[in-house]
């Protein structure tokens, strides 16, 4: 499965689609070499904060989230619509890949973005941590292992939007409208109404306990200690729902198959 699914997989072509408009024939084209500087700049100067004003891992591990929620989906929200605008879904349905592993090379340009963000956080959460003694590296691995987990929920969702969606436009704004309300507007509401049945700590807990999945109250709990096993609870519940939405996306690539090629099997 692994040989089929990662290594011997033809739709990981779409990495190397992803490097090349990096890298030029020549190597690096200037446009990549000036963002890449930049970044380089910011994380150097963010890191040099950190170090001065000795910043909580926390801080940097909250706009980690964030991001995850602003910069993945832009990853994904072509991956199946932008063939069906192309007019290459139909192309690449008839071809001997198998429904398994388009959705293994389409989620892997998402799982690319998340390693990349991972690895420029941890470097700064580790230097908050270190001006904070006692020095605990593994809570810094405890808040990636959490932030990945969530990060790979919204890239499987944003997958699974995009097998929905005609247009790559639709599918973006179905995901970020689906973050904004899940993560915004029905904490908000719910806090409103919940608010004046209860009092101070009760009020706190019913709401802790119905969005126990949301990745900041999670998180909050998690940091300070709180969170059930070190945050394994949450984590399972990620990973379990990446795979409900990966499946998910996989049974609407086999049913369009079906509809369009009757009797064939993938």
């Amino acid at each position: 499965m692994w040989r089929s699914l990662v290594t011997g997989n033809p739709m990981l072509i779409e990495l190397k689609r992803m490097g090349r408009r990096m890298l030029g024939s020549g190597g690096l084209r200037p446009l990549g070499i000036v963002v890449s500087v930049l970044i380089l700049a910011l994380w150097v100067f963010i890191l040099g904060l950190a170090r001065a004003y000795e910043l909580e891992p926390e801080m940097f591990a909250w706009f980690e989230l964030f991001l995850f929620c602003l910069l993945i989906p832009p990853f994904l929200y072509t991956s199946i619509a932008g063939e069906k605008e192309r007019k290459s879904w139909d192309i690449l349905l008839v071809t001997p890949v198998s429904s398994a592993q388009i959705v293994a090379g389409k989620f892997f340009m998402g799982v690319a973005a998340i390693m990349v963000i991972s690895v420029l956080f941890s470097g700064l959460m580790l230097v908050g941590e270190a001006s904070l003694p006692p020095y605990d590296p593994w809570r810094v691995v405890r808040f990636q292992v959490f932030a990945g987990s969530f990060a790979l929920v919204v890239a499987a969702f944003t997958l699974l939007a995009s097998s929905w969606a005609k247009r790559s436009v639709a599918a973006l704004a179905t995901v970020y409208t689906a973050l904004f309300v899940s993560l915004a507007v029905l904490p908000v509401v719910f806090w409103t109404i919940v608010d004046p049945l209860y009092h101070g700590y009760e009020s706190s807990e019913v709401y802790e306990t119905v969005f126990f999945l949301h990745p900041f109250v999670a998180f909050d709990k998690l940091a300070g200690r709180e969170s059930t096993y070190g945050g394994l609870f949450e984590i399972a519940w990620y990973v379990g729902l990446t795979a409900f939405f990966l499946l998910w996306t996989r049974h609407r690539i086999r049913g369009s198959v079906r509809r369009k090629f009757p009797g064939a099997a993938r």
